[in-house]
């Protein structure tokens, strides 16, 4: 079975200070939450062509 399981890689330097940090890891999973739910969308109705 050929899969594509998407793996991100994120990168940016560490702050000490938490709420910048916290705000920075918070848009990384807003971005991949937005792109997932897009996928979603995208892939609604033909879910017999992605089952083996």
């Amino acid at each position: 079975l050929d899969e594509y399981n998407p793996t991100y890689i994120i990168s940016f330097k560490y702050i000490e200070d938490y709420e910048p940090m916290k705000e920075k890891i918070n848009e990384c999973i807003s971005l991949i939450l937005q792109e997932m739910n897009a996928v979603f969308e995208a892939i609604k109705g033909k879910e017999s062509e992605y089952l083996e």
